[in-house]
Parts: structure tokens; sequence; C-alpha cells
């Protein structure tokens, strides 16, 4: 992506208030992959956890509208990818 897009889609999210945070099958834990937590790596609980405590945050104090978006989901281009795109379209047209 050029600079231009990457300033561009940052001001998008400011204007409307959303956070879209994509997160790595393996680094944060896909649940529909890794169904055992107990089988997780520390990194991977860290990961977790820190990723809780990073929505609430984002939900409590900044009042963003909160989206995830997993790596299975876009290479596979799913209907949960499909409906985060309906999602943000929805929004950014009211």
């Amino acid at each position: 992506m050029t600079q231009k897009v990457i300033k561009f889609i940052i001001q998008l999210i400011s204007f409307y208030l959303i956070l879209i945070l994509v997160q790595g099958d393996y680094w944060h834990a896909n649940p529909l992959i890794y169904k055992d937590l107990s089988k997780l790596s520390g990194v991977q609980r860290n990961n977790i956890n820190r990723d809780r405590r990073k929505k609430q945050s984002i939900i409590n104090e900044l009042n963003y509208k909160y989206f995830v978006i997993w790596e299975y989901d876009i290479r596979n281009n799913n209907e949960s990818f499909k409906k985060f795109q309906e999602d943000i379209k929805c929004l950014v047209q009211k």
C-alpha cells in the first residue's frame, strides 16, 4: 500500500470512529483453529489476554466500533469477511 492509501484509511477510521484489527491465526490463536486452549503457547496466551484488555479499553475509553478480522477469513474470503465488508459499507454510508 502506498503512504497515500494508508493515510486515507487512517482518516476514514478516525472519522467514523472504527478500529479494525487484523489478527494472525497463529499469533492470536484463531478460535476456529485453536479450540483446545490448553495447547496454546505462552506467547499465544499472552496475546489473547492483551487483545482482551485492548478491546475493552477501545470500547470503554474511546467509544470506537471494533472489528476483528482473522487471517483465515481474509485468505478464504469466507462469509464472516464478506459480512465485515458489508458492515463497513453500511457504517460509511450513514
